[in-house]
């Protein structure tokens, strides 16, 4: 593939890796402390399928194998380093709110 093609092949390629992050982002949310203890296997699917999208990116692109990885990886890993983020603020502020409604109780006694 040459010119505008290789182009809009590369450009869905990385859209679809940015969509699998978000929805891989979703979906490690729902599981929430279920996914505790397979964190290495969440890890190993996304890799592989950012993987693939630059084994894609590689039969269209003369780019170097650096920048197909970090656009791969960047693109993959947008949501769910975001995702992290927040699901880490989150149960902060749920453990300080837990941690304000004992204070009292605990004074009191």
């Amino acid at each position: 593939m040459i010119g505008i093609e290789s182009g809009i092949f590369s450009a869905v390629i990385l859209v679809g890796l940015f969509g699998f992050g978000w929805w891989f982002d979703r979906q490690v949310g729902r599981w929430g402390a279920d996914a505790d203890g397979f964190t290495w296997l969440l890890v190993v699917i996304g890799t592989l399928v950012t993987l693939a999208g630059v084994g894609l990116l590689d039969l269209v692109l003369d780019w170097n194998a650096g920048v197909l990885g970090l656009a791969a990886f960047s693109a993959s890993g947008f949501f769910m380093c975001y995702g992290a983020i927040q699901r880490y603020v989150n149960m902060r502020e749920r453990l300080k709110d837990m941690a304000q409604d004992d204070a009292p109780k605990t004074l009191a006694e």
